[in-house]
């Protein structure tokens, strides 16, 4: 929910997690403009899994539906347009 992640993202700022970080991906499956907002306030590249398929091509998973991954599908391209070696899934 809204509610959650901006707890979530919170949380991240207040501990310091998020500024020890190189990339910030925000990968949302069919999100609500709040979800997307939050993402991008807290310093986030959100992409939905239509964003990623432009940059992946092939490497693509199948979606569920339109704009929806699962889990498993979801970190894997999220880890195919990440620049960075290191990767913490939260």
């Amino acid at each position: 929910t809204p509610a959650t992640l901006r707890n979530s993202m919170l949380s991240w700022r207040d501990s310091g997690l998020l500024s020890m970080v190189d990339e910030r991906i925000l990968m949302l499956n069919d999100p609500a403009p709040s979800e997307v907002a939050l993402g991008l306030k807290h310093g986030f590249e959100v992409l939905l899994p239509s964003d990623i398929q432009k940059r992946i091509g092939s490497q693509m998973p199948k979606q569920v539906k339109r704009e929806v991954l699962t889990i498993g599908a979801a970190f894997a391209a999220a880890c195919a347009v990440s620049k960075s070696t290191h990767v913490l899934f939260l």
